[in-house]
């Protein structure tokens, strides 16, 4: 599966995106693919039908407890089974605290790490050493098996992507599936027994494990290939998916699984090992040449720059996981200055900041001015504000406005994507409660005044269509596509999605607050974003813009701040080379 993931990949990936690939391949043979998506994005934080390879996540975790669990049980030779099942309990238990603790304060690394995931696999092992017998009961064990059905099936309809997981809400699903084994075991004259033994669900059981392992690659490049995801797109990644699986299952794994083979280890071993050594040298191989941008003959490299994204260079995502914000070590933009001389702008944002920051890196420097930022992915720069998925960036927020406060910028500019975090700010499902946000949105206005700090805030570009125009006219510079798509959207359509936080920002103070809007920008005559100009991309996705379409609104950020170098007194400048 990764070797053909990366020859697809080599094929159709742009040379961040095959990089990328081959930096999770190399995870992936190291058994810490969970590790790396914790580290390196988090499964809230990228893209996800992007990454080919981001389902081995949990073949990590798997593996992982495969490793440590048979010393384990070394360990606790001496025990009965009794008191080995209660061990069991002992253990799972605290892992189950622990991720429903984690759930809330550090919910990537609940989602994504071993020891906040070994009790799901804990209650399996507790089923297998079950140290009481129990006489069949039809009566029970299907009523038992009902309820297992029901806890399964139940969250599929009641989860969303608000749901915490994992945490109590993983427990429904794994308790029911427990259910199910204990009483189809106990009982297999059950009518679940009889209906999960048809031949269909037999064969699907079959293939299951290759089924999972071929059908998140086979979505993506299905993604990536068609542009969309329809029901066209998705009946031709179903039937792919188990073409696959049923070819993976029948010529790879029965026969690993058939005796003659098995019984000579050292073999399978070694072609294990050899087999993974080439995974992590292709893998290497993609991560040293950068993505190999030699495949193409005449790569455009200022298109390839567009499709990048921009700002990470100035993200905390790096680095702000293992360690405390220091001031001084936060990103500077424009000028480098000594401590005395002081900041003159200080920017906290999201990847919309970051997407500018390169932008206001470069006016910065021409008007001599000093900066420093904060950016973060899927973080509104508030305070105490944070989705259900990101409470431990509450601590993140709390350590920025102290340095804010301990750096004293003239001026503090917000730059996010505000029509995108309503949900955080909703009373139900289908409104937003203003106050809640104004309430946010006064808390700094609140700071700012104490700190003597002028507060800039600028709005939201607006959305356009097309889901990545800066990789389709790349790819159409490649001659990997022969049209370039172009889907627009309306200025009407973007004042209707930016209502809810246009009246919060109506509520606002204008004699405190200052507003840039660069929205006039990105439409044309005719009133619809702009994708395209001089043969590049505006935008690095939906709602991201390139560095091309950074450029594109240039003169309202140029703007903004020559009116923060004129409130500014004036400092002795030196020359640059100093």
């Amino acid at each position: 599966m990764v070797a053909a993931t990366l020859a697809v990949g080599y094929w159709l990936l742009l040379p961040s995106e095959l990089e990328e690939l081959g930096r999770s391949s190399v995870a992936q043979a190291l058994l810490f693919a969970n590790v790396y998506f914790w580290t390196e994005t988090g499964y809230f934080a990228g893209p996800a039908e992007l990454k080919p390879l981001l389902h081995t996540w949990s073949l990590a975790v798997e593996e992982q407890f495969y490793l440590f669990f048979p010393f384990f049980m070394v360990f606790c030779k001496k025990l009965n089974q009794k008191r080995l099942f209660w061990m069991l309990i002992v253990i799972a238990s605290i892992s189950l605290i622990g991720s429903t603790i984690g759930v809330k304060y550090a919910p990537t690394f609940t989602f994504f790490l071993l020891p906040t995931r070994a009790w799901e696999l804990l209650i399996g092992c507790m089923l297998a050493v079950f140290p009481w017998q129990c006489k069949s009961s039809p009566r029970r064990d299907s009523g038992i098996a009902m309820l297992g059905c029901v806890a399964i099936v139940l969250p599929v309809f009641l989860y969303d992507s608000k749901t915490p997981f994992p945490g109590i809400a993983a427990a429904p699903p794994v308790l029911g599936t427990a259910a199910i084994i204990f009483a189809t075991a106990t009982t297999p004259s059950i009518w679940l027994c009889k209906v999960l033994s048809l031949r269909p669900f037999v064969f699907i059981g079959l293939i299951s494990y290759s089924l999972y392992l071929w059908h998140w690659p086979v979505i993506v490049y299905t993604r990536m290939g068609f542009g969309r995801f329809d029901w066209i797109p998705i009946a031709f990644a179903l039937v792919v998916s188990f073409l696959l699986a049923i070819l993976s299952w029948k010529f790879i794994e029965t026969p690993c699984r058939q005796n003659t083979f098995v019984k000579q280890r050292r073999k399978l071993f070694a072609s294990a090992i050899a087999l993974s050594g080439v995974t992590i040298a292709v893998g290497l191989l993609f991560i040293g040449m950068r993505g190999l941008p030699q495949r193409f003959s005449n790569y455009p490299y200022v298109l390839a720059e567009d499709a990048e994204w921009n700002g990470n260079e100035s993200s905390l995502q790096t680095w702000f996981r293992f360690n405390p914000i220091s001031p001084a070590e936060l990103p500077t933009l424009g000028r480098q200055s000594s401590k005395s001389q002081g900041i003159d702008f200080f920017i906290w944002g999201d990847s919309h900041g970051m997407a500018l920051s390169n932008c206001f890196d470069e006016i910065a420097n021409e008007l001599n001015l000093t900066g420093k930022a904060a950016l973060m992915h899927g973080s509104p720069p508030l305070p105490g504000v944070a989705s259900a998925h990101q409470t431990e960036r509450l601590k993140l927020k709390r350590e920025i406005l102290r340095s804010i406060e301990e750096l004293k910028p003239a001026n503090l500019i917000l730059v996010a994507y505000w029509q995108g975090y309503n949900n955080i700010f909703s009373a139900n499902d289908s409104s937003v409660d203003p106050k809640l946000e104004q309430k946010h949105f006064q808390e700094l206005i609140t700071f700012c005044s104490k700190n003597s700090i002028s507060l800039w805030i600028v709005k939201q570009v607006p959305k356009t269509q097309e889901p990545a125009a800066a990789a389709e006219i790349l790819k159409f510079a490649l001659g990997r596509t022969n049209y370039v798509s172009n889907e627009r959207r309306s200025l009407a359509d973007h004042k209707t999605s930016s209502e809810d936080i246009e009246l919060v920002f109506r509520e606002l103070n204008r004699d405190v607050v200052r507003f840039v809007d660069p929205s006039p920008f990105l439409f044309d005559s005719n009133q619809e974003t702009i994708n395209y100009s001089s043969g590049r991309a505006l935008y690095r996705d939906q709602h991201h813009l390139s560095r091309w379409g950074a450029e594109r609104i240039k003169p309202i950020i140029e703007e903004m701040l020559r009116e923060v170098a004129l409130q500014l007194p004036k400092k002795l400048i030196l020359p640059r080379s100093q």
